[in-house]
């Protein structure tokens, strides 16, 4: 339990990270593209937000596998089944659509998994300071961010 705690605290710094580069950008983005299959919109936010996110949690948990949104496109199937090893699973920018168009409801979208099991989930919402999160078995909370 206590290395989940860990975890959390890597997760938690890393989200902080993603959400400055998601407010740098806001109103901001110069740069939209359609997802194949009509899988919806990708901005320069949500490239950037994954790139930051997934170095930090690389380097904080070397041995864990990524799962990224965007970087997803650029995998084989075989890597979305369930891994042996622990491996986040991120959504860099929630809500591009709404983010693109500045309205403030987006987030980020940050879990761990471990074979097949969420240990651990953070929603975060940059632009309403608000944070949601939780730890299997501690409970879900919100915590409101400046």
């Amino acid at each position: 339990m206590e290395q989940l705690n860990q975890f959390m605290t890597y997760a938690q710094e890393a989200v902080l990270l993603g959400r400055e580069c998601l407010l740098k950008y806001f109103g901001k983005i110069k740069q939209i593209e359609e997802k194949d299959q009509a899988a919806g919109l990708v901005s320069e936010a949500d490239k950037e937000s994954e790139r930051i996110i997934s170095e930090y949690l690389k380097l904080k948990c070397p041995d864990f596998d990524f799962l990224g949104e965007e970087s997803a496109y650029e995998m084989n199937q075989s890597q979305f089944d369930i891994s042996e090893k622990p491996r986040w699973i991120l959504d860099p920018l929630d809500g591009t659509t709404n983010f693109v168009h500045r309205f403030p409801v987006f987030c980020i979208s940050l879990a761990l998994e471990y074979k097949g099991d969420i240990l651990l989930g953070i929603i975060d919402m940059p632009i309403l300071n608000q944070n949601f999160y939780s730890i299997k078995g501690q409970g879900a909370f919100c915590k409101c961010l400046s």
